[in-house]
């Protein structure tokens, strides 16, 4: 008997300690739901990435329908303009939008300007480029002897892809043509950049280091084919 009673203790004792586990299971499960946070400060205009989300778990009362928990809702979208989201701060909807007209200004250095190239006047290749990436500008001029062709512009920051309506067009998006790159450039260079259309082909590649942070773009002084003759 008493071996019995040896037996069955440490029984009972696995058998409550498993149903234990499996009601405190379930009731986690129950009252917490994954959501996805700031994994550091996100300033205005920030154009939000998967590297931006931290996923954790949370009491499910603390999550209401003005918060945007899903991974899906959220990479693609910015943050309002005099909006800021904290590290570890949940994203509201009231601070996140899906597109931002004066996105490209917002992008620009002091004396630079927003400059609209239409993809069909020059010569690119749209899957290469992206918004944020730099790139440079070359210039190919028929010459009596020989073709000529030289970098005119070098890093030329890409603020803006658009489509044929003018509508932005966002990273994730595979589907939509690109018609219009805005690039930042100086003031003084749009002239250059004009009278180059009229002159030769333009051709539109990334710059040997287009992911590169705070370069202006610059005119090659020592371009064969610049200046220009009258």
């Amino acid at each position: 008997m008493k071996k019995k009673v040896i037996w069955l203790v440490p029984a009972l004792c696995i058998l409550v300690s498993g149903i234990f586990a499996c009601v405190m299971k379930e009731r986690y499960t129950d009252r917490y739901v994954k959501v996805c946070v700031a994994s550091h400060q996100l300033a205005q205009r920030t154009l939000i990435r998967e590297e931006d989300l931290e996923e954790i778990s949370v009491p499910k009362r603390m999550v209401n329908e003005d918060i945007l928990s899903d991974k899906e809702d959220l990479i693609g979208k910015y943050v309002k303009l005099s909006c800021q989201i904290p590290k570890g701060s949940f994203f509201y909807k009231g601070a996140l939008e899906s597109e931002i007209p004066d996105l490209a200004g917002t992008l620009l250095m002091k004396d630079q300007v927003s400059y609209d190239i239409y993809v069909n006047e020059v010569r690119i290749n749209a899957g290469s480029l992206q918004c944020g990436m730099y790139a440079d500008v070359y210039l190919t001029v028929d010459d009596r002897q020989k073709p000529l062709s030289d970098v005119l512009i070098r890093n030329c920051r890409i603020i803006g892809i658009y489509d044929g309506s003018g509508k932005q067009i966002l990273p994730y998006d595979r589907e939509s043509r690109i018609q219009i790159l805005s690039v930042a450039l100086e003031k003084g260079d749009v002239t250059v950049f004009n009278t180059a259309l009229h002159m030769g082909e333009i051709t539109i590649l990334p710059s040997s280091d287009p992911y590169q942070t705070g370069t202006r773009s610059k005119l090659n002084l020592d371009c064969v084919v610049y200046p220009f003759p009258e």
